[in-house]
């Protein structure tokens, strides 16, 4: 009898996780309705900057955050500051080196809920070779056909090797970066 009930226990048990993780959709940025803001301090003044082309996966569902993932890649040629002789200088060797790291990528497989549609993504952040563990705090809206997320954090550049040479020190740009994201996602068919 023992083995009979352990067996239903764990068939019950396996039933519900699949029917939890089911429920987790797979979505896919939305380029065109997606932003990538990065803003950095210029002689006391803010410096804002974007990457054009990134994308992200997620899978997720916010009734049920465990099992979820993120995977975000940006391209770092594609960053953008107005000016064409800025951008050319933050794809060199001293800034983003795009020859030789042509992304940028979060990766999480950790999203917790804290409450209400904040969430925080726990996860690796790879640039310019560079690996560092970071939490990414995410506003979550959605309706059935469409969701957004949306959020705020500081990163140092310095963890990043990004300004080195002359651009080592903080006394023309500041260490630390903002970077601002708001992205607009679709289930992936």
């Amino acid at each position: 009898m023992k083995s009979v009930t352990s067996r239903y226990l764990l068939t019950i048990c396996a039933a519900c996780s699949f029917c939890l993780t089911a429920r987790a959709a797979t979505w896919t940025s939305i380029p065109a309705g997606s932003t990538l803001e990065f803003i950095a301090g210029y002689e006391g003044t803010e410096a804002p900057g974007r990457f054009e082309q990134f994308k992200v996966e997620l899978v997720f569902d916010p009734e049920q955050s465990a099992g979820a993932s993120m995977r975000v890649e940006v391209v770092t040629a594609s960053a953008r500051l107005g000016n064409e002789e800025l951008d050319e200088a933050v794809a060199g060797p001293e800034w983003f080196d795009v020859q030789n790291y042509p992304l940028a990528v979060f990766t999480s497989n950790s999203i917790l809920h804290p409450g209400g549609a904040d969430y925080i993504a726990e996860g690796i952040v790879s640039i310019k070779g560079l690996s560092k563990p970071i939490k990414v705090p995410l506003r979550w809206t959605d309706d059935s056909h469409h969701a957004e997320i949306a959020g705020e954090l500081v990163l140092s550049r310095l963890d990043f090797a990004i300004g080195t040479g002359e651009w080592a020190r903080d006394q023309t740009i500041s260490f630390d970066v903002r970077v601002r994201f708001r992205v607009e996602l679709e289930p992936k068919p």
